[in-house]
């Protein structure tokens, strides 16, 4: 029975932003066979790798995700053009760059760090979000002509998206020797009830006490309500029609049923 899984905590790419990649993607897949592509359903930012993590201690884990995220507002990323780890003389690793403008990715992982560190998970160093695309196997010299191709997309935009919830995913290989990630937690980012009350006290509301469906009614009459007699008005309203219109004026009663 397995006592472990190998799980990280991940930002989903959208739908848009996979197939938006796929088509810059589809020409490399094409002319580097060599570099090991990953499939779009596995495309995610990874805000940090836990490795294996024994199953009693799950639970403890997302405990210190859901305080970490509580203290980190929902924030934007953009998806743009093509890099690679190391350096592009010796590339291991290609990569989607990931434009954090508010800093929302960095403050994320800085915040996990610091929660799972008292579960004795090491800091992440020097954190720098980005998409994993494909991987070139180390025995595998990497083509010039690969540098070169991904500089050509340096400027493709593949989307953006506002993100509010992460991931906790295990990742293990199928029957078939395929890798496949299974979502053990998703986490939302912030704190609504929280934001909500600094809301209500910056414009002076006061709480609102709720009361029993049966007792839901107003107790007193509203200040200067205006209460309209429809009926009355139809009639002035066809004294009106028949003064103006004479013999041709038509008495319409499916109207005053409606009323």
């Amino acid at each position: 029975m397995k006592t472990t899984l190998r799980v990280f905590v991940g930002i989903d790419a959208t739908s848009s932003i996979r197939s938006s990649a796929n088509r810059s993607l589809s020409k490399l897949r094409r002319n580097f066979p060599e570099v090991a592509w990953s499939d779009d359903s596995l495309f995610h930012v990874t805000v940090k790798f836990l490795g294996d993590v024994a199953l009693e201690d799950l639970n403890d884990v997302i405990s210190a995700l859901r305080a970490a995220c509580k203290e980190v507002a929902p924030f934007q990323l953009t998806f743009q053009g093509f890099g690679v780890f190391p350096n592009v003389s010796r590339p291991r690793v290609v990569w989607i760059g990931v434009d954090d403008p508010d800093g929302g990715a960095v403050e994320l992982a800085e915040r996990v760090d610091l929660e799972l560190s008292d579960l004795g998970f090491p800091p992440t160093d020097n954190y720098r979000p980005h998409l994993t695309v494909g991987r070139i196997k180390s025995k595998t010299s990497a083509p010039t002509s690969l540098a070169v191709e991904l500089e050509k997309e340096k400027d493709a935009l593949f989307g953006s998206v506002i993100v509010d919830y992460v991931t906790l995913y295990s990742s293990e290989r199928n029957e078939a020797g395929k890798l496949v990630y299974a979502p053990l937690a998703e986490i939302e980012l912030g704190d609504p009830d929280e934001d909500m009350d600094e809301l209500v006290d910056s414009f002076g509301f006061e709480e609102e006490t709720k009361s029993p469906k049966k007792d839901s009614a107003p107790q007193s009459p509203i200040p200067n309500a205006v209460k309209l007699d429809f009926a009355a008005l139809d009639a002035d309203l066809d004294e009106e029609l028949r003064a103006l219109c004479g013999d041709k004026f038509v008495d319409d009663s499916k109207r005053k049923k409606k009323r």
